[in-house]
């Protein structure tokens, strides 16, 4: 007999969290979360936005790829059809073609350029707004993977970026020296802008955020809507839904997923990181009863021998030493 179909609660997107800078560390970890009912289940990658493939967020999609047998795959993107050979390599590149080796569907999740504007103008922004915001989220990433050296390579990134996102804006798109006055009005401190870090544009609700911050809340905002409902709508079509974004939006999606499941989800570190973990219900995979006991006695023993050896080495150094003091007082 199949299982019934157990459904999940409908999201309240009034409950998505507004990121502050006192949520930065808890995207320290690079980790699945997984949130389940029995039948429909959820793996959320907190990825890091890095370059290259040996890093922890890259071997930590192989493994969940491996582990969890995901039918369908949510990337951080708008493309679900595929990059060609020559695009820069970047997690959600390394994400779509790893999903594709293993026949999983992928799902853009990322809204459309055109509907991220809409609702931007809707909040009082204007349209130059959105695009130098654009620009500037561009430099991080360019920097990363060498695209942008320079304010030349950058004037032609940003030119190529804003002609693909913006192709079918029919208002006047904004050029360079206005991207740089607007930069200069907004800037927080003396950076120039090639200067600019994934932290001076994260998202930041907070009062005391900058104005930078607060611009990419509130475009973050606008995109999780549109993430959750595009997770919701794979988990209405699959079982096992993977998801790798980045990890702002999980801090931000986490109380509607859990709303969704009806209970807390659960943190899982598949591969070494590296550093300081701060989630308190991180859980080992192939943890077992006692394992860890065995591995800190282990530890001390070691830990005795060695010293054990230091010993017996400053003990047949030591009246050589003694020799050494006594021929020196004699001076």
């Amino acid at each position: 007999m199949p299982e019934p179909n157990i459904p999940l609660a409908p999201s309240d997107l009034s409950l998505i969290h507004r990121y502050t800078k006192d949520d930065d560390s808890r995207c320290c970890l690079i980790s699945v979360t997984r949130f389940s009912n029995g039948q429909k289940n959820l793996y959320d990658i907190n990825a890091a936005h890095v370059a290259g493939t040996d890093n922890p967020t890259c071997k930590t999609i192989a493994e969940a790829i491996v582990r969890y047998k995901p039918q369908a795959m949510v990337i951080e993107s708008t493309n679900d059809k595929g990059f060609s050979a020559d695009t820069p390599m970047s997690t959600a590149v390394y994400a779509d073609s790893l999903a594709r080796a293993h026949n999983i569907k992928v799902i853009a999740g990322e809204p459309s350029d055109s509907a991220v504007l809409d609702a931007m103008l809707d909040k009082g922004y204007s349209a130059k707004d959105v695009m130098a915001f654009y620009m500037l989220r561009s430099i991080p990433q360019g920097k990363r993977n060498g695209t942008i050296v320079d304010e030349e390579s950058f004037a032609r990134v940003a030119k190529n970026m804003l002609d693909m996102c913006f192709a079918g804006y029919k208002g006047e798109k904004i050029t360079l020296p206005e991207f740089k006055a607007w930069y200069e009005a907004h800037k927080a401190d003396n950076k120039g802008f090639l200067g600019i870090e994934i932290s001076d544009i994260a998202p930041d609700a907070s009062p005391d955020a900058t104005y930078f911050q607060k611009l990419s809340a509130q475009a973050g905002i606008i995109r999780d809507r549109h993430i959750i409902g595009t997770i919701a709508n794979a988990l209405n079509a699959y079982d096992n839904v993977l998801v790798v974004y980045g990890g702002a939006h999980l801090v931000q999606s986490q109380p509607v997923f859990e709303q969704m499941f009806g209970s807390k989800g659960e943190t899982i570190q598949l591969v070494p990181d590296g550093r300081e973990t701060v989630w308190t219900n991180k859980v080992n995979p192939d943890a077992k009863p006692g394992k860890q006991k065995e591995k800190l006695k282990f530890a001390a023993k070691v830990t005795v021998a060695l010293l054990g050896m230091a010993a017996a080495f400053f003990l047949r150094l030591l009246p050589k030493l003694q020799r050494i003091c006594r021929k020196a007082s004699q001076f």
